[in-house]
């Protein structure tokens, strides 16, 4: 499951639809039109929308790191930061507006906080 989820999120950031941006239309119908791409996409990053190229890249860390070292109790530490970290970089397109946040970043969202859930459970169980 430590290594499950991670990958379930790398799928989910993979889509094509995973984050949106929106632009200003020249059209009075219409006043805004939207563009989604990948997390792993470069033009959400020109766009200041730095969130998930990064919340991408610390996934692949993530993922990395869970499976090169499942059971060690000292690298749990840095798994859960960095979950911490992912967590808030997947967030922070809300700082632009709710119009910056698909669902598959609310998704992505909420695994992420269920992987710092259950880190942090499997670190107190090697605790005590």
């Amino acid at each position: 499951l430590m290594i499950l989820i991670p990958i379930i999120i790398l799928v989910l950031e993979a889509l094509p639809n995973a984050t949106v941006l929106k632009f200003l239309a020249y059209d009075e119908e219409m006043p805004y039109y939207y563009r989604y791409f990948s997390y792993f996409s470069l033009v959400p990053f020109g766009y200041a929308l730095f969130g998930p190229l990064l919340t991408a890249i610390n996934t692949c860390i993530l993922l990395v790191l869970s499976v090169l070292f499942p059971f060690k109790n000292k690298y749990k530490k840095i798994l859960i930061i960095l979950s911490i970290i992912g967590l808030i970089t997947s967030l922070s397109p809300l700082l632009f507006g709710v119009d910056y946040f698909t669902l598959i970043g609310l998704f992505i969202s909420i695994l992420y906080f269920i992987y710092i859930v259950l880190l942090i459970n499997s670190y107190r169980e090697r605790e005590a």
